[in-house]
């Protein structure tokens, strides 16, 4: 239910974007707005698309990561290739500027990937970069020195922030979908599976006999936790994002949801050691 729910709401969002992509542009006061809307739309659909499929998710906390990784990689990108755009304005009649540019290239790809950044940092800055640089290697394309429409990093960062901006919303409005609550649930199913499977465990190991059946069910339940105590590690982990916002009882939840992952990671790990 929460899937479709999500489901739903994306499938609102991208109708919305689609419409004023399919509205014809009018001269008359009633489409206006449409008008206005639909031109500058045309500039940045691909990469308002492209984030908003990258940075909605299920919790609010995860989708706030998502949203601030991929602005500062996409930030990154349109700042370096903007500062070379304006060192070497006309970098293919010069030597220097070829050469430099293409130094530039190297260096920023090499520290994308070996500086301690988030991987969605990471894949926007150098999928970006990439385009941006090709700009920078036309003397015919207008970066962001010029604000208008023609501009490539103007545009790619307004097509970055509506996106995400969009995916945020879509995790807020009609109920917020939060991480917090998220993993509350699962810490609480977590909590009652492993005293299930102690209980069974012992049942087992007090038998005169082995049980095939109780056997192949202790198993499955110890590959479900698992499976699904990193998971309720993550949901903590998305959690801080809503801690920083919305500060008080989340943050007070989180820190004790951390301690209780802390303790049932714990218990999983003495529970393997008997079962081994």
């Amino acid at each position: 239910a929460r899937n479709l729910g999500l489901a739903i709401r994306c499938g609102v969002v991208a109708t919305f974007l689609t419409l004023i992509l399919v509205i014809p542009e009018s001269d008359t006061e009633a489409h206006g707005l449409w008008k206005a809307l639909s031109i500058f739309m045309v500039d940045v659909p691909a990469t308002a698309g492209l984030m908003y499929v990258f940075t909605v998710c299920p919790s609010l906390g995860q989708t706030l990561d998502r949203a601030w990784s991929g602005v500062l990689g996409t930030c990154l990108s349109v700042l370096v290739s903007t500062a070379l755009k304006v060192a070497f304005p006309d970098e293919s009649a010069t030597y220097m500027g070829w050469l430099f540019g293409h130094i530039t290239n190297l260096v920023f790809i090499f520290l994308i990937l070996v500086l301690n950044l988030n991987m969605n940092t990471r894949i926007f800055a150098a999928s970006s970069f990439v385009y941006h640089y090709m700009a920078y290697m036309n003397p015919s394309t207008v970066m962001m020195v010029s604000l208008d429409r023609d501009s490539t990093g103007v545009m790619e960062v307004l097509g970055a922030c509506l996106g995400c901006g969009l995916a945020v919303l879509t995790t807020i409005f009609p109920t917020c979908l939060l991480a917090t609550t998220t993993a509350g649930d699962m810490a609480s199913w977590l909590t009652t599976k492993l005293d299930e499977t102690w209980e069974l465990c012992a049942e087992y190991m007090a038998a005169g006999e082995a049980d095939a059946d109780m056997s192949d069910g202790i198993v499955k339940d110890l590959a479900a936790l698992e499976r699904l105590l990193p998971e309720l590690q993550a949901a903590i982990d998305n959690a801080a994002w809503e801690a920083f916002i919305l500060p008080g009882r989340f943050k007070a939840k989180r820190l004790m949801l951390a301690r209780l992952s802390m303790a049932l990671r714990e218990i999983y790990s003495r529970l393997c050691t008997v079962w081994g």
